[in-house]
């Protein structure tokens, strides 16, 4: 699929989260790092990509900035979600809940980019 998707958990540090998203580019076939922690009271969810497929800024504008803060450009973005309003629009805060938010980023990015 070339979708690299990470869920960390807790972390001290929001900045390993757009740093795990940029390592997962340097897989063989990733072309999309999607990573995702909770940090304090937050929900991070950070995009990577390589630059010649659709806007990572754009999908997560469209998809997240009505909870919290979100965007970016074509090859990085980001949102931060306070836990409140995850909890609101998903029910609880889990890995799992976590990860099937994202399901509709990678869906788009597939729409968007022409793949199959």
């Amino acid at each position: 699929d070339g979708v690299a998707v990470i869920h960390m958990g807790e972390v001290k540090r929001e900045d390993v989260i757009p740093q795990m998203a940029e390592f997962c580019l340097q897989i063989e076939g990733i072309e999309w790092g999607v990573v995702s922690g909770l940090c304090g009271d937050r929900v991070v969810i950070s995009v990577r990509n390589v630059g010649y497929v659709k806007s990572a800024g754009d999908i997560m504008k469209r998809l997240f900035d009505e909870l919290g803060s979100a965007g970016g450009h074509r090859a990085m973005a980001k949102a931060v979600i306070p836990l409140s309003r995850f909890k609101e629009r998903f029910g609880e805060v889990s890995e799992k809940v976590i990860r099937e938010a994202m399901v509709p980023l990678i869906t788009q990015r597939e729409e968007e980019s022409g793949h199959d």
